[in-house]
């Protein structure tokens, strides 16, 4: 449970990245709760679904979106995309700029993400890691009382 819920936060061989659907904006091509394989690409085409740093989510705790890009322009020589989530009427109400973009998603694995919700909230980390060190320490504590028990008689 500990390696699935630190997924998110390692790198991967040539630049794969995990991230966890927090939204419906994608549906039903992604739904909130999956976990999205990211990979930088060196140029992105319209159609693809990207992740990208969200300006307007820079002190969030979920600080990226993965959209659908929608529209390339080039302007003096920087490129910018204009991005809509597939369950969303109306397209992301700013461009983003390609240094913002983590990568394409190139994959989708359905409720992984859920798990790794779970286990990173409280009731995960009090259910996965200090409920059972709590068992493993009494487990112990018996086995040391009764060992001492024997050597008394």
């Amino acid at each position: 449970m500990v390696v699935i819920s630190v997924l998110p936060a390692l790198k991967f061989p040539r630049g794969f990245r995990l991230f966890v659907v927090q939204s419906e904006s994608m549906k039903p091509t992604i739904k909130a709760k999956d976990l999205v394989v990211i990979r930088p690409q060196f140029e992105y085409q319209t159609g693809d679904i990207i992740t990208f740093l969200n300006p307007t989510l820079n002190e969030e705790k979920y600080p990226t979106t993965t959209h659908r890009l929608q529209m390339i322009i080039n302007q003096n020589g920087k490129v910018f995309y204009m991005t809509k989530g597939d369950a969303n009427r109306l397209s992301d109400g700013e461009f983003v700029s390609q240094d913002k973009v983590v990568g394409k998603v190139v994959g989708v694995i359905p409720l992984l993400g859920w798990l790794i919700n779970i286990v990173k909230s409280p009731f995960g980390i009090t259910f996965f890691i200090f409920l059972p060190a709590i068992v493993i320490i009494r487990n112990e504590a018996v086995n040391i009382i009764r060992l001492t028990k024997k050597e008394l008689i």
